[in-house]
């Protein structure tokens, strides 16, 4: 993703609710928290849950439901898993397969955040085109 698309995915401020969560979720994902909450009391789980379909990172995030709060974050366990069974298999011994899993996802993680954010961008575009459409 350019910059430029970057930039007009992280600050869409109108449109569908869809549309501005999307762009609060990228800049939440790209910040050094890799996080993002949503206040149900002022923005809609539903719509939150609708970006987060039609992305398909699903597999990528965790969506932790906190009563009032939804705490939306980059899915490491997942990552080292992958890391784990696919780089660090033939380490030899606990230690060292826990240590290249750590260095893989370091590796790895500008990578996702990016393609999380891209699809992320690609889902508010749909959605955007596909309401524009409809009005």
């Amino acid at each position: 993703m350019s910059p430029t698309e970057a930039l007009r995915c992280d600050d869409a401020s109108g449109g569908p609710p869809e549309v501005v969560l999307a762009s609060r979720l990228i800049r939440g994902i790209k910040s050094g928290l890799e996080a993002f909450v949503l206040d149900k009391r002022e923005d809609s789980y539903d719509a939150l849950t609708r970006v987060l379909n039609a992305s398909g990172v699903r597999g990528l995030l965790l969506v932790k439901d906190l009563g009032p709060y939804v705490v939306v974050y980059l899915d490491r366990g997942a990552l080292e898993r992958r890391c784990m069974y696919e780089r660090c298999s033939t380490a030899q011994n606990s230690y060292e397969r826990k240590l290249c899993a750590r260095k893989c996802v370091t590796e790895l993680l500008p990578e996702v955040i990016n393609e999380v954010s891209r699809s992320l961008c690609e889902a508010a575009r749909s959605i955007r085109s596909s309401v524009s459409g409809a009005s």
